[in-house]
């Protein structure tokens, strides 16, 4: 799971459950709006990730980030920029 807060909003989605017999992967992202405590979901995250051992979030005052280091490929590292505004991940 990965979390965040940016501009007075939380963020928090990509779930991975670990169950017998087979594992599961969720690419949904959620805004929780801290002033009025409204929920909304958002677009769901574009790539397919086989497991979330290597996922992570950081943030900054103007960006957020959600980060990838994939296990099972030489621990390939990618990174998207989350923009809340357009719900864009490049």
């Amino acid at each position: 799971v990965v979390s965040f807060v940016h501009n007075n909003k939380a963020y928090v989605g990509l779930a991975y459950n670990y169950h017998f017999p087979g594992n599961e992967s969720f690419y949904d992202m959620y805004e929780l709006n801290l002033e009025t405590n409204n929920w909304k979901q958002l677009a769901s995250f574009p790539y397919k990730f086989k497991n979330s051992w290597g996922i992570g979030s950081a943030s900054t005052t103007n960006n957020s980030y959600i980060i990838y280091r994939n296990p099972l490929t030489s621990f390939t590292t990618m990174v998207w920029k989350f923009n809340p505004l357009e719900i864009i991940y490049k």
